[in-house]
């Protein structure tokens, strides 16, 4: 009896999770606001609850393998009956770069070694991503939509980064560096669509601008890259908005009452000599750059050894990325921390030239917009996030939000549009 009731039990929570993921599909089919919320909520959890999966045979299924295969499929069947442009075909290429390496490596070194690989990397996460969002057209209602995702999803991670200060304070440990960089950086995104807002001024400026505060300090004390990342996203939007930046300038002696405040605070729970430690070790830390050198230094020195069609193709996921750091006297086997290695050595020099051309047209076709609608918020947003993703790529891999805003710029170009019409009537996209 009791094996008849566990039965019944495990077939009907069966049917009931086929369900909801058909009504997920149906839905992220039609919007891509139900894919964005998908994504941004299950980014949030993770990092609040940590890492989860469910065992499948040799193979543990985790949420975003799930949520990524959706978004290959969708995107693959939303593109069928599309005519693509330069931008899609590049990026379609280095999709089928991907998927090659990963069935090479699947033929050497088996489905769990090459799957953790192309997950692990960040490459197929990111690649499905971008072709999930890029297969919508843009819309004036989108634009108005998918900000205010991202930005909540945002608030969510410096709630959590606060709580985990609080956390380090009871423990007595200090420690401000509590975000992983893949959080920072999408601190980061989120805080240049807040300035952007802040730039345009408005009856929301004000409150924006208290939000960019509120990130600014959560960043300061978390990667450098980032800051580097960041800041080269904000000289975009000061480039491109140069007047809205020097009224702003002017009001920054305003910024002196909030910063007085967050001094008495920190002295008042006696950690003003530790965010100062962990400045200080921040900037003048030499150690993680000297070390990520090194490795690059070797792995680039591998490719350059690979025969002429590995140069062309890469080798398969799974493989690893072995480099031994003589300054440290030990083996790495991590990822790259550096995007292009990373694209460079699993689909070649032709998969990273595939996905430079993507961005280097979407890029062009953003600006080519924007000198006809003189100022466009959304234009300047997805300029000054792209720009910072180049930099941040240096030093980390493709990280899978980072894909919303590349899938934003190629939506842009949708197929069937000339490069430089802005769908402003359509009910979905990003």
């Amino acid at each position: 009896m009791v094996d008849k009731v566990a039965l019944i039990a495990v077939v009907f929570a069966a049917i009931l999770a086929a369900a909801v993921l058909f009504a997920f599909a149906f839905a992220a089919f039609r919007r891509a606001e139900a894919g964005l919320i998908a994504l941004v909520g299950t980014f949030v959890l993770l990092a609040w609850f940590g890492p989860t999966g469910v065992p499948v045979g040799s193979l543990l299924v985790a949420p975003y393998d799930v949520l990524c295969v959706f978004f290959t499929l969708i995107g693959i069947a939303r593109w069928a009956n599309q005519c693509l442009m330069p931008a899609h075909v590049a990026w379609l290429c280095a999709g089928a770069l991907i998927f090659i390496s990963l069935l090479l490596g699947i033929k050497s070194f088996g489905l769990v070694a090459a799957g953790a690989e192309a997950r692990g990397s960040g490459v197929f996460y990111f690649w499905a991503c971008v072709l999930y969002f890029s297969s919508f057209p843009h819309s004036l209602d989108a634009e108005r939509r998918w900000p205010r995702v991202l930005i909540w999803g945002a608030i969510g991670i410096a709630i959590l980064v606060f709580a985990r200060w609080g956390m380090v304070f009871i423990e007595g440990t200090r420690e401000f560096r509590v975000a992983p960089a893949s959080e920072a950086v999408f601190l980061a995104s989120a805080m240049l669509l807040l300035f952007r807002r802040v730039l345009s001024g408005g009856a929301s400026g004000w409150v924006s601008g208290a939000l960019v505060v509120l990130m600014l300090q959560v960043l300061l004390l978390q990667h450098r890259s980032v800051w580097l990342s960041a800041f080269g996203g904000v000289l975009v939007l000061g480039v491109l908005d140069w007047p809205s930046m020097k009224r702003l300038i002017a009001r920054l002696p305003l910024l002196v009452i909030p910063v007085t405040l967050g001094v008495a605070v920190l002295v008042v729970l006696s950690a003003l000599d530790g965010l100062v430690a962990s400045l200080t070790y921040s900037v003048h830390n030499e150690a993680t750059l000297s070390w990520r050198v090194e490795g690059w230094s070797d792995l680039l020195t591998q490719w350059l050894n690979f025969s002429g069609l590995e140069k062309l193709l890469g080798r398969p996921f799974g493989l690893g990325f072995r480099r031994y750091l003589v300054s440290l006297g030990v083996e790495e086997t991590y990822s790259p921390h550096n995007a292009y290695l990373t694209f460079l050595l699993r689909i070649g020099a032709l998969g990273l030239a595939a996905i430079m051309i993507t961005y280097a047209l979407s890029v062009v076709n953003l600006v080519a917009l924007r000198r006809r609608a003189a100022k466009d918020e959304h234009i300047d947003c997805v300029l000054s996030v792209l720009t910072a993703q180049l930099i941040y790529f240096v030093f980390y891999g493709p990280d899978i939000m980072l894909a919303v805003f590349l899938g934003a710029a190629l939506s842009r170009m949708h197929a069937g549009k000339r490069a430089h019409e802005w769908e402003r009537s359509a009910p979905v996209g990003v």
